[in-house]
């Protein structure tokens, strides 16, 4: 037994990745009375496109998961010049089932959404991981 992945038409796959690079509020839904912040949405939909994790790694990523680099040396993510063409951005991914924690190269519009749901993300009481108890 192994993974047997769906393969994805690219037409599809066009679509889905022009969705979550142009969502915009008036795309979300509205349930009783709630409504997510888009930052949010727009967060988990960009890292279900470009980092390739499961439902529960992408719930279980930390707060400050997402580093720059430039050039070999790490830059600070509130740097002030364009970035998004030269700049990597590392995802720091949580241990998971199959294995431990590790950080993978990901698309800067992946680190700019996360950068932009912690800059508006309502303070945290710490919760603990239910996977590694930390």
């Amino acid at each position: 037994m192994g993974p047997d992945p769906r393969v994805i038409a690219d037409d599809i796959w066009a679509k889905l990745l022009w969705a979550g690079q142009n969502l915009e509020p008036g795309d979300l839904p509205t349930t009783d009375g709630r409504t997510y912040p888009v930052e949010l949405i727009r967060e988990i939909t960009l890292t279900w496109l470009f980092a390739g994790q499961h439902s529960d790694e992408i719930a279980r990523l930390r707060v400050g998961c997402i580093r720059w680099q430039y050039d070999g040396l790490p830059i600070p993510g509130d740097f002030g010049e364009v970035l998004a063409r030269d700049a990597v951005c590392l995802l720091d991914v949580p241990t998971r089932k199959t294995g431990t924690a590790f950080t993978r190269p990901g698309d800067p519009l992946l680190g700019q959404a996360i950068e932009a749901w912690q800059a508006v993300r309502p303070a945290q009481p710490p919760t603990l991981d239910r996977k590694t108890n930390e």
